[in-house]
């Protein structure tokens, strides 16, 4: 015979009550921590997502600065070979130079050929514009 064991005492029922009120709030707990945690996930990839695209602008602008950097020096590269070819052509015929700096001068690389009279590349950049530099050489021809 099979005997079945009800207890029908007020406390147990209680207790049961109790526990799966305890169940419902640790179960809300949990729900509103995961909505929570979602919530900052998703903040946190808007925040890495604008980030990226902050460090992708600020990429492009350092390339296009690069790029017109690079052709800044070419233009000045060229500028140099130019003033250096100018002054090579010039540095024989010029009266400002002693006969024997002349000399020295035609062997010299022309930016040196200043260093020995006193003057110096910077110092006739700063006293003459390039227009003046170009009618003072026209005039030693």
């Amino acid at each position: 015979m099979d005997e079945t064991f009800v207890d029908s005492s007020p406390t147990q029922s209680s207790d049961d009550s109790q526990e799966s009120s305890e169940n419902s709030t640790t179960g809300d707990r949990r729900m509103k921590r995961r909505e929570k945690n979602r919530e900052a996930a998703q903040r946190s990839r808007q925040k890495m997502t604008a980030r990226a695209d902050e460090l992708h602008k600020e990429y492009e602008n350092l390339e296009k600065e690069n790029r017109s950097l690079v052709e800044e020096i070419k233009g000045l590269k060229e500028n140099v070979a130019f003033w250096e070819k100018v002054c090579k052509e010039h540095e024989s015929k010029c009266f400002l130079f002693p006969p024997d700096l002349k000399e020295l001068g035609s062997l010299l690389h022309p930016a040196s050929i200043f260093s020995g009279t006193g003057f110096s590349q910077e110092l006739l950049s700063d006293l003459f514009s390039s227009d003046d530099l170009k009618n003072l050489i026209g005039e030693c021809f």
